[in-house]
């Protein structure tokens, strides 16, 4: 009965300290946002809107092309090279990159007058693979794009190599 009225009083006191911890916790950074997959690790980033990448291992370098999205889009920049901080080539009208700590990529893009995005994909590309990012439902801006995981236990993202956007607009909106 001692023993039965020590595991008893253990556990709630176990019990309490656990509750107390949580109630104390911030909020999960987004910076942290992965899927996990069935044997438990990390395999993906999530982005701030919830896109679940495709990771993608094939070709030369695990570079994808636009067309390993699947979809037929109707325009798409070249493979963009991220050197320095910088990309070697500027993006077309409207389209906006934004890089932070040389991995997670923001963007925004601003159709042409009378264009709406109908739907655009990031491939973004470091180590040796690249996460695909899909957008089909006009959404226009999103944040925390980044490379695949890397490392010895795959722990953290491998910095952005280079970067390619394939998208189609379409006609929208009321006439002038």
């Amino acid at each position: 009965m001692k023993n039965l009225t020590k595991i008893l009083a253990l556990a709630a006191i176990v019990s309490t300290a656990a509750c107390s911890q949580f109630e104390n916790q911030n909020p999960i950074d987004t910076d942290e946002l992965g899927v996990i997959s069935e044997d438990g690790s990390l395999n993906a980033r999530v982005s701030n809107e919830g896109v679940i990448p495709v990771l993608w291992t094939s070709g030369p370098g695990g570079n994808a092309t636009c067309a390993d999205t699947g979809i037929d889009f109707e325009e798409s920049t070249s493979r963009n090279n991220y050197n320095g901080g910088e990309f070697e080539e500027e993006w077309p009208d409207g389209l906006t990159i934004e890089v932070l700590d040389d991995k997670f990529v923001n963007w925004s893009f601003d159709a042409p007058s009378g264009q709406c995005l109908e739907a655009i994909a990031f491939i973004v590309k470091g180590g040796p693979a690249s996460h695909i990012y899909i957008y089909e439902d006009g959404q226009t801006s999103d944040e925390g794009l980044v490379s695949p995981l890397v490392g010895k236990k795959g722990r953290k993202n491998a910095d952005l190599s280079n970067l390619t956007v394939c998208y189609s607009l379409q006609s929208c909106g009321g006439s002038d």
